[in-house]
């Protein structure tokens, strides 16, 4: 009898503690759940930001996108908050707008008027350079815009359009230095081998030539120096590449590297411009090969050929490997300047 007595005892301990311990978890959750208030935060955003920012109630994070030029030591912050519910800035209380210092980390908290419930949210900070690709600032840089489109997408549905990518670079530079030409990367194609075989680097100087517009063709060098020189002196460039050799970049909305897969194959890019980072030079390139691609995000619907950037290094090393020339192309009625090296 004793030892069912006993054993009778043992149960009941076993099953308290087992309850208590069941109560003491769902205490803990509860407590946790009491103590957020990730709802509190019903809007953010930085003045002069590019894009709405995203608020993140999983991560309890902010992001926000804004120019390069922004005063990060000073932004602007527009905050709006639940009924009941206060807002501060690294513990300092803040209205629905308030100015904070960005350099340094910035942590926003929404707490209900009876302070038991709170939740922070870290704030990030992205400048456009660093959204669309770049390790860094841009310190220096120039574009050979116009205020006309010159950029042409070889995958224009023509007959042979997957090899076109010399008609349409040629295409391309006879635009950006001819605002009257109104030819098409299909017209290109059939005054130039016109049953589909591949352009050399010559074939485009002939095409462009062909249009009144100067083109000389020059050997690979320093590839930084030869872009800059001559994008400063207002003379887009012209490479013929092993495409296989830019990097693929798989983000949709970035600028940086190649937006698309590819195999071993010959491709021509137009470089019109450069941008400088602390640690890297990038090429400015129209790439042909879009098919109808645009971007995501900040440059939503523009296609994504065009204004990609593209590291010296990678495009010297892919052109290396094809073409030991590239072509420096002149604006109308003016002679390309030739002793550039």
């Amino acid at each position: 009898m004793k030892n069912k007595f006993y054993l009778l005892v043992a149960f009941v301990s076993l099953c308290q503690i087992l309850s208590c311990k069941k109560d003491s978890q769902e205490q803990v959750r509860v407590m946790q759940q009491a103590h957020s208030l990730e709802g509190g935060l019903k809007g953010f955003s930085i003045s002069g930001e590019l894009l709405a920012a995203n608020i993140d109630t999983i991560t309890n994070t902010v992001t926000a996108i804004i120019p390069d030029s922004a005063d990060q030591h000073k932004l602007t912050v527009n905050v709006k908050v639940a009924a009941g519910v206060t807002a501060a800035i690294n513990n300092a209380s803040i209205g629905n707008s308030s100015v904070a210092d960005f350099t340094q980390p910035v942590v926003l908290t929404v707490s209900s008027s009876d302070k038991q419930r709170s939740t922070s949210f870290k704030i990030t900070i992205e400048t456009e350079s660093l959204y669309i690709g770049f390790d860094g600032p841009v310190i220096a840089g120039k574009s050979l815009n116009k205020s006309y489109n010159f950029y042409f997408d070889q995958m224009d549905g023509s007959i042979f359009q997957s090899v076109n990518c010399g008609p349409a670079v040629g295409t391309m530079a006879v635009k950006w230095a001819d605002a009257a030409f109104t030819g098409s990367p299909a017209d290109a194609r059939a005054e130039i081998l016109p049953q589909g075989e591949q352009w050399t680097l010559t074939d485009i100087k002939i095409f462009i030539k062909e249009k009144n517009v100067d083109a000389v063709s020059m050997p690979l060098g320093n590839i930084d120096s030869l872009v800059k020189t001559n994008i400063d002196h207002n003379q887009p460039v012209i490479f013929l590449i092993d495409i296989w050799g830019i990097p693929y970049n798989p983000i949709s909305y970035q600028h940086v590297s190649k937006f698309y897969q590819s195999g071993d194959d010959g491709h021509f890019i137009l470089v019109k411009g450069y941008k400088q980072t602390g640690t890297t030079f990038y090429l400015e390139v129209y790439d042909p090969f879009s098919n109808g691609d645009r971007y995501t995000g900040l440059d939503y619907g523009q296609i994504k050929g065009q204004d990609r950037y593209y590291i010296d290094k990678d495009v010297y090393h892919a052109a290396e490997e094809i073409e030991p020339n590239f072509l420096v192309v002149a604006p109308k009625g003016q002679k390309v300047i030739a002793s550039i090296k």
